[in-house]
């Protein structure tokens, strides 16, 4: 063997042991995930190009015989074709035409570094995928390693709902578990694809050992790799990931699985009471709880001194996690509507990949960045066109695996395409109500999974045959999971120790108060970073220094545009607790409160923020607020004189003050404040002023959903 061919076939080595990485670390860390991805690519690309060589110098007639550079160049670049399959051509019309979006981008920068970071490396994640695992043996250590790393984060997760924090990393909120995930909605992504992965191997198992008792073996064989012993496991695994599931709370997680089962029912019918039995035992369980959880208690309205904040921070968090995921569904059909005014704008094309956040500021209905709707947020950024390809792909995938599931003669493997298909589905229906697509560790394992999908597709149909020579017998008492390969059970040890290893290292990696705000610094000061970026230096910044309380209000800010309500709401709240006295989080804090009718916690943080500064005008602005929803018009009135010309809220200030003085009959009173308005160039809200006045026609900008004092 050449040397171009050894390097040819460790590079093949290093792509298959990159996605085993990749798989495993995906749910513990993201920068470990992207590196495995990129020496997947980077394998690849060496592999390629020794071919190419090994090739030329096998054909040096061809070479030669190309006279112009450009077939040359033409050439080369075949070399480097991905392998043939039938996604080819939708994934390369969703490549072309999220190029063109990036062309007519109204944000190009951000564009072209969503379509290179992003768009193109997902799609290299499914090419190199199916390019080397392509044996029914590295599919099965995949699936191995898939499951050992499932384990290990359900394990977390369990251990999270107990003490409050996973051993690996990820604290619990609002009684949502989340395990190493940043949400409870990721992890409820990720257990979807599993779930009926494991349920259809347990299937597979079952229907086996039900014809055999009935004396119609109709299955010339058993599961390939499966023991008792390994059978029990999966059988734990499966009520581990599907008690975890419950426990997120996630109700787009909980409708993914109800696709996902749906489709695996459909698909294998005989087993639809099974699927059935299985939907009805976890909703069940976990429907009441979910309702029981989302009762929002209210408390009375006692003073608050400023040193018991950190205390009474933290026996309000849950019924504020309440609060917000109670005002979650009702948020997402605002967002929707920004998303669908995007789309008619830019139908064909859209407005630029990578671009919705940006772009979305001129749509705003209400505060967020994101659509929480994967294909409405795809629809606004690349168009109908490139919407259109990436359904086109997943049509592809679907009518391509019912052919192939026809002609599995494997039992085993026949359920195993099954069960991933359906995980994929469930995937992709979780993915209508949160952003799965545009986070790094889902879009890769949405790709992942795809690819998945396909290569066992691929596999030559002899490979699929069943083999009745050296396969275990049912009633086998002594099998044993070592069985399934010292290779797999290698890869996996290996995996566990160095993930054991990283997090040791971690924890013993001394904090340096300094390293903090170095990384607070790099944060505030980085003008062309991205939000995801900005948010990384914060997160290191509290990680060296957990009492900066102003890097979780810069965080929270940065989540508020985003659209993530929770994880703002609670960087807000942690930048109280850890300094009472920040101004700005009192007043972010305060100012939620009173947009979600909260009014008695809102009275504490703006009271404590006054005790800061007696005439901060956005805090008087919002607890004149809450004395005119009480009708205590004298204090509201107060409030609304003390916020000076130079803040922007005095505009809104200023219309309410009118609006009261009608309201009080002081009309003579309400006419200057007409003029006053008119004065200050804002002649649209003295009209509306105006006719209140003359004919009680109650002021359009006086309303439940215009209540924040930041301008339009």
């Amino acid at each position: 063997m050449s040397v171009k061919e050894k390097i040819i076939v460790w590079c093949d080595k290093t792509m298959a042991f990159s996605f085993y990485a990749l798989i495993y670390f995906l749910p513990i860390s993201i920068a470990l995930a992207e590196f495995f991805t990129v020496l997947s690519l980077v394998a690849y690309l060496i592999k390629r190009l020794m071919a190419f060589l090994a090739d030329a110098k096998r054909s040096k007639t061809r070479w030669f015989s190309l006279s112009l550079s450009r077939s040359r160049i033409v050439y080369f670049f075949k070399a480097f074709k991905p392998v043939d399959n039938y996604l080819n051509v939708p994934i390369a019309a969703f490549l072309f035409f999220s190029f063109v979006s990036v062309l007519i981008s109204q944000h190009p920068s951000v564009s072209w570094e969503g379509f290179f970071g992003k768009t193109l490396q997902s799609a290299f994640i499914y090419f190199t995928f199916i390019e080397c695992i392509n044996s029914r043996r590295r599919l099965k250590i995949f699936l191995n390693v898939f499951f050992v790393s499932c384990a290990l984060i359900t394990m977390n997760g369990f251990y999270q709902s107990i003490i409050g924090q996973g051993f690996i990393h990820g604290h619990i909120f609002g009684g949502r578990v989340s395990s190493s995930f940043r949400h409870a909605n990721d992890y409820s992504a990720y257990l979807v694809v599993v779930i009926p992965i494991l349920l259809s191997i347990l299937l597979s198992y079952g229907g086996m050992a039900f014809e055999k008792n009935k004396g119609r073996n109709i299955y010339p064989c058993e599961p390939p790799f499966i023991s008792q012993n390994e059978l029990v496991l999966c059988f734990v695994l499966f009520v581990g990931t599907a008690l975890s599931l419950g426990l997120t709370f996630s109700r787009g997680g909980w409708f993914g699985f109800l696709v996902s089962m749906l489709y695996l029912g459909y698909r294998k019918k005989k087993f639809i009471m099974i699927v059935g039995f299985v939907l009805i035992l976890f909703f069940a369980i976990f429907y009441p709880k979910q309702l029981d959880s989302r009762k929002i208690k209210l408390n009375n309205g006692e003073k608050i001194e400023q040193g018991e904040v950190s205390k009474e921070n933290g026996k309000r968090r849950h019924e504020i996690a309440e609060v917000l995921r109670n005002l979650g569904g009702s948020g997402r059909i605002l967002y929707w509507e920004e998303a669908l005014n995007m789309i008619k704008d830019k139908p064909l094309f859209g407005v630029g990949l990578n671009a919705y956040s940006l772009v979305a500021r001129k749509y705003k209905i209400t505060w967020g960045g994101y659509p929480h709707n994967c294909y409405l947020q795809m629809l606004s950024e690349i168009g109908i066109a490139g919407f259109l390809c990436f359904l086109w792909i997943l049509f592809r995938i679907y009518v391509n695996t019912a052919k192939a599931y026809a002609k599995i003669e494997n039992p085993f493997w026949a359920f195993v395409l099954l069960g991933s298909a359906a995980g994929l589905a469930g995937f992709l229906a979780q993915s209508f109500f949160d952003t799965s697509f545009y986070s790094v560790q889902l879009g890769s394992l949405l790709w992942v999974m795809m690819g998945f999908v396909v290569s066992m597709q691929r596999m030559d149909v002899q490979d699929w045959k069943v083999n009745t020579e050296h396969t275990p017998s049912l009633s086998q008492k002594n099998g044993n999971i070592f069985h399934i390969g010292r290779t797999t059970r290698r890869i996996c040890l290996f995996l566990l120790i160095c993930s054991m290893l990283i997090f040791f290292y971690a924890k013993k990696v001394t904090r340096n108060p300094r390293y903090g705000l170095v990384f607070f610094d790099l944060a505030v000061n980085c003008k062309g970073c991205s939000w995801g970026k900005k948010i990384k230096y914060f997160q290191n910044a509290i990680y060296h220094n957990p009492d900066l309380g102003v890097a979780y209000y810069e965080m929270g800010q940065l989540y508020e545009i985003m659209g993530d309500k929770e994880r703002s709401f609670e960087c807000f709240l942690d930048s109280v607790e850890k300094n009472p006295s920040h101004l700005e989080s009192l007043i972010k804090v305060g100012e939620l409160y009173v947009l979600h009718d909260r009014p008695d916690y809102a009275l504490r943080y703006l009271k404590l923020a006054l005790t800061q500064d007696i005439v901060q005008p956005e805090a008087s602005y919002y607890l004149g607020l809450i004395h005119e929803e009480n009708r205590e018009y004298d204090k509201a009135m107060e409030c609304y004189k003390n916020v000076h010309f130079r803040s922007v809220c005095y505009v809104h200030s200023l219309v309410r003050y009118g609006a009261i003085l009608h309201q009080v009959g002081r009309d003579e009173h309400a006419i200057s404040v007409i003029g006053d308005l008119r004065a200050v160039g804002r002649g649209d809200l003295a009209d509306q002023l105006q006719d209140y006045v003359s004919a009680n026609k109650f002021p359009e900008f006086i309303n439940e959903q215009n209540r924040t004092c930041s301008e339009n």
